[in-house]
């Protein structure tokens, strides 16, 4: 009976991770990116699609998420009052903070952001166009991963929730 049990966890376990690789197919992502080369083609926008850009957007995307979650956890423990001094909170966030910051160098001279998700992809389409067309993209990248969080300017350590592709992209 143990042996049945340890079989069945695994082929379950087998299922429930090709489950998870079907969730997008190379169709999608390839027909997304045709519609999004023609849309820059006709806005005019003559930024190139770089392999080297996207490798950065999908690293960033990996990471993004998980830093999220330790600064909300972060932020939990605090509200708490789980941390000893306000030093070992503070001290905590920084460390949490420094982690962000790296993900974000690994754009290394590029630049970065995040794009909102719609519910079209053709308004998702039309902002990464926006975006690349308005800071004069010479060069360009973006993730097929999701992220779900997406770090604010302007206050350090907060965040929007939602889906959002990373964009890379160079002047």
């Amino acid at each position: 009976m143990k042996a049945f049990k340890k079989l069945a966890a695994i082929v379950l376990a087998g299922v429930m991770a090709l489950a998870v690789l079907t969730g997008c197919s190379d169709s999608d992502k390839t027909t997304f990116h045709k519609q999004l080369t023609d849309a820059l083609s006709d806005a005019k926008v003559t930024a190139e699609y770089n392999t080297a850009d996207v490798a950065k957007a999908e690293k960033i995307a990996q990471l993004w998420d998980s830093y999220a979650a330790e600064i909300k956890s972060i932020e939990k423990k605090q509200s708490e009052h789980k941390y000893d001094t306000t030093a070992d909170y503070q001290k905590a966030r920084a460390a949490a903070l420094a982690k962000v910051f790296d993900a974000a160098t690994l754009a290394g001279d590029e630049y970065y952001g995040f794009v909102t998700v719609q519910e079209k992809d053709a308004d998702t389409i039309a902002s990464i166009v926006r975006v690349l067309k308005e800071e004069g993209a010479t060069k360009y990248g973006y993730s097929n991963s999701r992220t779900k969080a997406a770090f604010e300017k302007n206050v350090a350590g907060t965040f929007n929730e939602g889906e959002f592709i990373v964009l890379v992209y160079e002047k």
